[in-house]
């Protein structure tokens, strides 16, 4: 069955990718679904869907040979195989939306087939070289040096913009970690892809269980929770899992209230705050082992400030800022350019983004002291694991000592050193005043 989107082209970009920008594309192709001529999911546009009930054949057939097939599918991907020459191959182990699948030997004709349904919305085929657009996709990391939470497809480009770039030019690795999806709106899983791919990010995202759904508090958007049949709990548990998981040395989330205001990004925030209690927590049900951060940075955070310098041209962009990356991946994003972000792509600075400054950061909780350095969230970390997970020494070990949210710990432990070094003055002028009586 196939769905066409109407869309109204003076709102929305459409997502068409041109012949021209194809290197070896093939385009004179034959497909057919049951032996049913079918040109729809080789119409070059991502906004019509074809739904294909598992078990049935799809089969492809060019004038060309080729060697590469990239299926762009909707929602959700299905396992499945390819048949040619003879030889078969599976596909969709990785459930990625973007797949891009490479044959072992040349072939004109392709048979695929999907267990269950699935829904696709288009398929290329290539020869020899592929193009810059085509996502070649690794799964997700399996340790990270950061996490990012982001409530929706487009907040890492908007409210964490010159984030991703930033660290990537420093060698360091960041998973991505979406609380949200699409589903109503499928292109937005496309938008997604394009825009972590247009950035650097070559390991796949997670995406969320959360529907995606507007509310401008915390409490509206845990009543939205409960139409999803969710809960509070499952998300703090989505969190938990997704940090003990990747085990990133730093976790960085959205401002407590939301930029602005909305629910989801609050609640982002929300969980992160209440799962600290638990990451390390041995009693606490995961399929994961306890595992606790060495610090985590709220956006917009005013205690324990951080500034970024997302202005820097980086070697890994050839020269082009983190902020002007960022701003590539938000380009990505079509249907969302005519809210106010759109106007974000003519900045040439990070100074100029007035509201929401993506620049601005505080350590909301550390276990490794407080920062004495902007521009880099990594400042103070070893480069090895200060110890493997033991709940005693967690507990008893002062330089582990689990802070609080106001970094109480830290805070005492300073006190102290001033409280000596005025102290050890004081008695040092008692004994200079002795001398000098004498």
């Amino acid at each position: 069955m196939k769905f066409v989107v109407i869309i109204m082209f003076f709102l929305l970009n459409i997502t068409f990718v041109h012949a021209e920008e194809k290197t070896g594309y093939i385009d004179n192709v034959q497909v057919q679904i049951n032996g049913v001529d079918n040109s729809l999911i080789k119409d070059n546009n991502f906004y019509t869907i074809e739904t294909i009930a598992g078990g049935n054949n799809i089969s492809i057939t060019s004038t060309k040979n080729f060697d590469k097939i990239y299926i762009i599918y909707s929602v959700q991907s299905s396992k499945g195989t390819i048949s040619y020459n003879g030889k078969e191959k599976s596909i969709g182990k990785n459930m990625f939306l973007h797949e891009l699948i490479e044959l072992e030997e040349v072939t004109n004709k392709i048979e695929i087939s999907y267990k269950s349904d699935v829904s696709i919305k288009e398929i290329y085929l290539f020869s020899d070289s592929i193009p810059d657009w085509v996502q070649k996709w690794e799964p997700t990391l399996r340790e990270a040096d950061a996490l990012l939470f982001s409530a929706h497809s487009d907040d890492e480009h908007i409210f964490f913009a010159g984030l991703i770039p930033h660290i990537l030019n420093q060698g360091k690795s960041i998973q991505i970690v979406y609380l949200t999806r699409h589903l109503k709106t499928p292109i937005r899983f496309d938008e997604l892809l394009d825009g972590l791919w247009a950035v650097g990010i070559r390991n796949y995202p997670i995406i969320g269980p959360v529907p995606d759904a507007f509310s401008k508090s915390t409490d509206m958007a845990l009543e939205n929770l409960k139409v999803a049949n969710m809960t509070i709990e499952d998300i703090v548990h989505f969190e938990v899992d997704m940090i003990r998981k990747f085990k990133p040395k730093i976790v960085i989330s959205h401002d407590e209230q939301g930029e602005y205001g909305h629910g989801q990004h609050r609640l982002t925030t929300y969980a992160l705050e209440k799962s600290i209690d638990y990451l390390n927590d041995p009693n606490y049900e995961s399929v994961y082992t306890p595992y606790m951060p060495y610090k985590i940075y709220f956006h917009l955070y005013k205690e324990n400030p951080i500034v970024m310098d997302y202005d820097i041209p980086l070697d890994k962009y050839d020269g082009k800022t983190a902020f002007r990356v960022s701003m590539e991946g938000l380009s990505k994003h079509p249907s969302q350019l005519k809210l106010i972000w759109g106007k974000w792509l003519k900045y040439e600075s990070v100074n100029e983004v007035k509201e929401y400054n993506p620049k601005y950061f505080g350590l909301y909780y550390s276990r490794v002291g407080y920062d004495n350095k902007d521009n880099d969230m990594f400042y103070n970390i070893p480069t090895k694991q200060l110890m493997d997970y033991n709940p005693e020494l967690i507990t008893t070990r002062n330089d582990l000592k689990i802070t609080t949210k106001k970094m109480e710990y830290h805070k005492i432990e300073k006190t102290y050193i001033y409280l000596c070094a005025i102290i050890i003055i004081f008695l040092l002028i008692i004994d200079l005043y002795i001398i000098a009586k004498k």
